[in-house]
């Protein structure tokens, strides 16, 4: 099952109430040997994916050089063997910025990169803010973000964006297809956005400015 970037899937049952109660840290599933929180077995995701990620590279680069051919088909069909689900445009982003100057992708600064900030992601001042967001922009506290809340938000926050961008940044960010952001998909399209540069969730302002009342 090919993971986010921060190494939490779509289908997780992870809510930002999990994280800014503490549930995230002190619950957990049954497995042999005994209780293992999310937040363990998320970590134990994180492993799997970084390691599927590197394995994917290693079989393009038969030469253990490094690098692989840096043009966008080879690129894009290596990050979804490596589980790595991204847009043509953060595939762009990605060659962008790892592309060297014989045309070769880096693909080991690219993956020390990409576990960097999945580590980041998942530390506890980073899980707390992104849970905080989320709940700042879930204005009916249903535990998903509709277009009418994320509309809400960019408004609220000053952040002019038309309403094809709206609907190109959903369509981006939810994995199911229900019209919704849940919180998994909520921190992995952060984790995007990092690579795309478009920071459309940095921009929204803390829930104390929100102008928008917090429904009950």
């Amino acid at each position: 099952m090919p993971g986010g970037i921060y190494g939490i899937h779509y289908k997780d049952r992870l809510t930002a109430d999990d994280v800014l109660g503490g549930t995230y840290q002190r619950t957990g599933t049954p497995m042999k040997g005994g209780q293992y929180s999310q937040r363990q077995m998320i970590k134990q995701q994180l492993h799997n994916q970084n390691l599927r990620l590197r394995e994917a590279f290693v079989r393009e680069d038969v030469r253990l050089t490094g690098t692989i051919a840096g043009n966008m088909p080879q690129v894009a069909a290596t990050l979804r063997a490596g589980g790595l689900e991204l847009s043509k445009a953060q595939v762009q982003q990605a060659r962008k910025t790892f592309v060297t100057g014989d045309g070769r992708f880096n693909w080991e600064l690219f993956c020390d990169a990409i576990e960097k900030a999945r580590t980041d992601a998942n530390k506890e001042s980073a899980l707390m803010k992104h849970a905080r967001m989320f709940k700042q922009i879930d204005q009916d506290n249903s535990g998903r973000i509709s277009r009418d809340e994320l509309e809400t938000a960019l408004h609220a926050s000053n952040v002019s964006m038309p309403q094809d961008q709206i609907d190109k940044v959903l369509n981006t960010i939810d994995a199911d297809g229900d019209g919704n952001i849940s919180y998994p998909e909520f921190v992995d399209g952060m984790a995007k956005e990092m690579m795309t540069g478009a920071n459309v969730f940095s921009r929204v302002t803390t829930a104390n400015s929100m102008r928008s009342p917090r429904r009950q």
